[in-house]
């Protein structure tokens, strides 16, 4: 049986709360590649320039984040 997987678009940005990773960071996730790269260029990561991982996401976590 095949994995029902959805392709997602994720930034790792500095936030100014401390996150769920006690940090100061966040995942923002996409599912535009092209929506994901504009947010990436304003934002950092540990005050560096932020990337855009693409990852594939099973259907049901991605339902859990709003993206399917």
């Amino acid at each position: 049986m095949a994995r029902d997987n959805v392709k997602v678009y994720e930034v790792l940005t500095d936030t100014i709360n401390e996150g769920p990773a006690a940090d100061y960071t966040q995942i923002r996730r996409f599912l535009q590649k092209e929506a994901a790269e504009s947010f990436a260029r304003l934002a950092t990561c540990y005050g560096r320039p932020a990337t855009v991982q693409e990852c594939d996401a099973p259907r049901h976590i991605a339902k859990r984040w709003g993206l399917a």
